[in-house]
């Protein structure tokens, strides 16, 4: 081979290089973002460069490239860490886009609007939702995507991020229910405010909390559900309430020969004191419960147990009703209507509610020196105002 001939072959070769050169620097330049942020223009890109660039950022976004995603917006950096950390988040194995279209330029702005569909798979499900980007162009004609937050999502904020996991809100707190279980305390409208203590005060049982995504703020306080991919079930409290009691005096209440005043009524299970049933009536609240009133005769119940079980007496013991008794230094009547009776025994004097009757039975068989613990003592009696072993009781 001739000398010349090398030149030529060298020469070729040199000038095929220089050409393959200049190709992969035009193919490079063509597939990199070169967008220019110092020279950003005030014209929005077109519709059909909008979308290309919208697409070529949301192809990286589902090749779960991050950095590949964020070197097409304005901000790579930033873009890249966060698209980073929604795939960490949420728990991301798959995520698609689709529905790209155009909604709007502005020539203010200088930028273009796509929307798009997003379908991805995070912890616990599969979640759908719409989002949008904006498009810039620099004064070159080279795009990117304006990177924002409102990229991930539409109502995420500055600070807020996505996560997919447990929904705390979503967890009801404690549903109370009647003691068979099958109907809920706030489905009485006597019961609304107890139901409301009882969720505020009390753990419930069998409950579960729902799964699906939240925003987040940045100490990961939950802000807002935005999908809920596994339904919650709130935990379960029942109380002595019966359902049917309840409803029977929730009725009673409304009766006409009320006159609208307002009333109240408590049903106890006497052999456990167990409450069944708690209505009431009227504007003053629930006085059934509530009340700032002494507790009238109901306490006649309590005082004839006691005088029964721990001073030896039995409904036919003497009980004495006259008008007025003094005990302890303060004087008693009785209510209109109730006539004075001194030879009236315990079962008469409860007959007919005689306040003077208990109350001086009451003071002078149980209580002691002001000590009237006799009431709730069971293990001794009072015998002639001494405290005495109950064995030593004898009925009267």
């Amino acid at each position: 081979m001739t000398r010349r001939a090398d030149t030529a072959i060298i020469c070729g070769g040199l000038a095929l290089l220089v050409l393959m050169g200049a190709g992969w620097f035009f193919v490079f330049r063509d597939t990199t973002n070169t967008y220019d942020p110092d020279e950003r223009s005030s014209e929005p890109p077109s519709a059909a460069a909008a979308t290309k660039a919208a697409q070529a950022f949301l192809d990286g976004w589902a090749r779960d490239e991050p950095a590949e995603a964020g070197a097409l917006t304005d901000a790579p950096d930033s873009a890249t860490a966060t698209l980073q950390s929604y795939a960490d988040d949420l728990g991301l194995t798959k995520i698609a886009f689709k529905g790209l279209a155009v909604r709007r330029s502005s020539s203010a702005g200088g930028t273009t609007t796509v929307d798009f569909d997003v379908v991805a798979n995070v912890n616990d499900g599969r979640w759908a939702y719409r989002s949008a980007l904006g498009v810039v162009q620099d004064e070159d004609g080279y795009t990117a995507v304006r990177w924002d937050h409102t990229v991930l999502h539409p109502e995420l904020t500055t600070g807020q991020s996505l996560v997919a996991g447990e929904l705390t809100d979503e967890f009801m707190t404690v549903r109370p229910t009647t003691a068979d279980g099958r109907k809920g305390l706030q489905d009485f409208p006597s019961l609304g405010d107890i139901a409301g203590s009882i969720r505020d005060n009390a753990d419930g049982d069998g409950g579960r909390p729902g799964h699906g995504v939240a925003i987040v703020d940045s100490a990961g306080a939950q802000v807002k559900t935005l999908a809920v991919l596994a339904s919650s079930k709130a935990p379960a409290i029942r109380t002595t309430i019966d359902a049917r009691l309840q409803a029977a005096a929730e009725k009673a209440l409304k009766n006409p020969v009320l006159g609208g005043k307002p009333a109240g009524v408590v049903a106890l299970d006497w052999r456990t004191g167990h409450i069944l049933a708690i209505a009431y009536s009227g504007d003053s609240g629930n006085i059934a419960i509530n009340a700032v009133k002494a507790p009238g005769s109901t306490l006649k119940i309590v005082s004839a147990a006691a005088l029964f079980d721990l001073a030896g007496l039995h409904p036919g013991s003497a009980a004495p009703c006259p008008d007025s008794v003094l005990a302890n230094g303060q004087t008693f009547g009785n209510d209109p209507g109730v006539s004075p009776d001194e030879g009236a025994t315990i079962a008469e004097a409860f007959t007919v509610s005689c306040n003077t009757a208990f109350i001086k039975d009451g003071f002078n068989h149980l209580v002691n020196d002001g000590d009237a613990s006799a009431l709730h003592r069971g293990d001794r009696c009072v015998r002639h105002g001494i405290v005495v072993d109950r064995r030593r009781c004898r009925h009267a």
